[in-house]
């Protein structure tokens, strides 16, 4: 029998841009922060209690319950990182709900047995809506920045030796470093948020210096490279009132890059983006209208390398309103969609067929963050680590 903690739900809040800002105002968080506060929803189902028959046969879903030893807060898992089924590494999220005021801290946790115990790196800690730390490991180097509020310089540090001696890099970009990905001890790339929009940047020296460059987006949502010259950057367009989602892709490392078109009348922030090879990628966007309804979530696919969208239909079993929170394919063929439907339920959609069938997966509750491991899929929630198996997880498409 699995440990089962209680499935919560939200809805498409408003929230302010700014720290400790009044619920009330009308300006909306970027879609990580509305993801984060499913962590603070009230429960609405009790807890339900997931079996398996006594057989040699592994669960569909294999739940590891994580703690975060020595922690001085209670720490969520957000976006996480593991360089084998061991070692990992993850941005931990606390956050505060006190009337009108949201406060939300982070740092940087760190795994060496899966997942079941985590520590903190406490030389890191942020405070601040979507301010958390960007890092990216590549076996034993790793690097890691965050702003601190008592430098107008963000911190930059990168270990070789697994985290256990770290070097601060004086690095210098405009703005905060969001995303970060290196593909060897040199190579690497990154976006970063400014008040004037969203900035890409390039480094061929471990992160000692960067090329930098203007992307016309109000943030960077999302940033997927599967090599320093195959990528994409997704975000909104900037200085609208409509939200209007932008994807451009690169083939070029970042030296040009093209603009994506959408179906008519496409809105919606960027969520969650993922490409399985060179031309086919999903998206996920929130805050998109649908059928008429307001703050619903759509996933749209491309097989051309990110230069058009359409949207992904899925006729999964029981059908009304569902919130897309992640997609991860392990191949063209095979892949999962992570939803939550209107009651707060968690499942996952599981295909083998590229989409044209799916097969509904009971989770213990919402997931939060969701990476490829080896031949698996894994997802945050809470402090724990759902474990997804294809063979198990996908019976034959029917």
């Amino acid at each position: 029998m699995l440990n089962v903690e209680s499935t919560f739900a939200i809805q498409h809040l408003t929230f302010p841009s700014p720290v400790g800002a009044n619920l009330e105002e009308s300006s909306s968080l970027p879609s990580v922060t509305v993801a984060r506060m499913q962590a603070l929803a009230v429960p609405l189902l009790l807890l339900a209690l997931l079996t398996t028959p006594e057989s040699s046969a592994q669960p569909a879903v294999n739940v590891v319950p994580g703690r975060c030893a020595g922690c001085d807060r209670t720490y969520r898992l957000g976006r996480f990182q593991f360089v084998d089924a061991m070692h990992g590494w993850a941005d931990g999220f606390f956050v505060v709900v006190s009337g009108n005021h949201i406060s939300e801290y982070g740092t940087i946790l760190h795994t060496n047995d899966g997942g079941k115990h985590w520590a903190m790196l406490k030389s890191v800690e942020t405070y601040g809506v979507e301010l958390d730390p960007a890092f990216w490991f590549t076996g034993s180097r790793g690097c890691i920045a965050w702003p601190v509020d008592y430098d107008a310089m963000d911190r930059f540090i990168c270990t070789n030796d697994g985290g256990r001696r770290w070097r601060d890099l004086p690095v210098s970009l405009p703005g905060t470093l969001v995303h970060l990905r290196f593909f060897d001890s040199r190579h690497g790339v990154a976006a970063a948020s400014t008040s004037d929009g969203a900035r890409f940047d390039v480094t061929a020296n471990g992160g000692l210096t960067w090329i930098d460059t203007a992307v016309d987006l109000a943030y960077p949502d999302a940033l997927v490279f599967l090599n320093p010259r195959v990528g994409w950057i997704a975000g909104i367009r900037p200085h609208d009132d409509v939200i209007i989602p932008r994807v451009f892709s690169t083939i070029d490392g970042g030296e040009t890059w093209h603009a994506a078109t959408f179906p008519p009348s496409t809105i919606g922030n960027p969520h969650d983006l993922f490409f399985v090879d060179s031309e086919r990628g999903w998206l996920i966007l929130w805050n998109a209208r649908k059928d008429n309804a307001r703050n619903a979530s759509v996933l749209l696919q491309t097989i051309d390398g990110g230069h058009s969208w359409k949207e992904a239909p899925i006729a999964a079993p029981g059908g009304g309103r569902r919130l897309f929170q992640a997609v991860r394919f392990l191949s063209p063929e095979v892949g999962f969609v992570f939803v939550t439907d209107a009651g707060g339920i968690a499942f996952a959609l599981a295909t083998r067929d590229g989409g044209r069938t799916w097969q509904k997966v009971h989770l213990p509750s919402v997931v939060q963050s969701c990476e490829i491991v080896k031949n698996e899929v894994w997802c945050s929630s809470g402090m724990d680590l759902f474990q997804l198996r294809p063979g198990e997880a996908m019976p034959a498409s029917r």
